[in-house]
């Protein structure tokens, strides 16, 4: 026992250390706090929010609650949790956040871990498909909330998401459900301005356009882009045959448009390398642009997701 700054506190040794432990009121005299907290993992992490989930600290007896920190050039903001989880909101996308934590005892609070940095991803477009446009209004049915289209008439017609992009970059998620007739699979990916007005037809080098050919070819072709530059597999305008530029039912795409760096980034996620990918450098679209589709085949179909 020995008096620090006129406090009366208490000494012991714990796994081979000296500890000092003042007596407060409903605590117990001589056992530690707890050691410090670090962070488990950041889960869930989206444009807007995330889950801060904590590791036990070692404590020679319970942790009560917790304190988390979050700092984010400066700013920060306290969160408390009793279980070792909390979900932080009202977040903003592509920005770094930094976290720590601290846990409580009876024996009173423990330092603080390791701090912890995440940064957020952009938000993605989480529109519907847009059908109002008399050329192509009759040739595809929409289900799933206008988030699931398929062609109904087998010949070539846009279609496109609601809303227009101008600012900044967003990325779309789209999922092929199905290829439709198979002989005449013939698929277009691509990112058209709002001035474009081709939707009785297919996009071709009115947009930015990754065109996919029928099988048995399983050709890739790349039609010269409205303005920029191509980079990537074979040339603007070149058949490129090989079994890699397969698309399949159920491939997953995503298609990242940012006005102020001024390229699209098309991505097959499950695969990798230049047939995964095709991209735009140096666009310079007016007005707005928005992802859409066009396909040849009857019960081709195509789904909007939002992450």
């Amino acid at each position: 026992q020995r008096r620090v700054h006129g406090k009366q506190w208490y000494q012991r040794r714990v796994h081979g250390k000296q500890w000092y432990q003042r007596r407060v009121h409903g605590g117990r005299s001589g056992i530690p706090p707890p050691e410090a907290t670090e962070i488990a993992s950041v889960d869930e992490l989206r444009h807007d929010s995330c889950t801060v989930k904590l590791q036990t600290p070692k404590s020679e007896i319970q942790v009560v609650e917790y304190d988390i920190r979050m700092d984010q050039a400066g700013q920060e903001r306290t969160f408390e949790s009793k279980d070792g989880t909390v979900k932080v909101t009202d977040l903003v996308e592509k920005t770094m956040y930094s976290f720590k934590v601290r846990a409580r005892s009876e024996a009173g609070w423990g330092p603080f871990g390791k701090p912890k940095a995440v940064t957020t991803p952009p938000q993605v477009f989480q529109g519907t498909w847009q059908t109002d446009h008399p050329q192509n209004s009759s040739s595809f049915t929409l289900s799933n909330g206008n988030r699931t289209l398929k062609n109904t008439n087998g010949s070539w017609k846009t279609i496109r998401v609601s809303d227009w992009h101008t600012s900044g970059r967003v990325i779309y998620r789209l999922r092929l459900d199905s290829l439709g007739n198979i002989q005449n699979a013939n698929t277009m990916l691509s990112v058209v301005e709002k001035t474009y007005s081709g939707w009785s037809s297919n996009p071709g080098g009115q947009g930015w356009t990754w065109y996919y050919y029928k099988p048995p070819d399983y050709k890739r072709y790349i039609y010269k882009p409205k303005n920029g530059s191509y980079v990537g597999i074979g040339s603007p305008g070149e058949y490129v045959n090989h079994a890699d530029a397969d698309w399949k039912a159920g491939e997953i795409f995503s298609v990242t448009v940012d006005l102020d760096q001024k390229y699209i980034l098309m991505k097959r996620e499950s695969v990798s390398g230049g047939h995964g990918e095709c991209r735009f450098n140096g666009i310079n679209p007016g007005g707005g642009v928005a992802v859409a589709v066009a396909c040849s085949s009857v019960n081709a179909q195509w789904t909007l997701l939002s992450r």
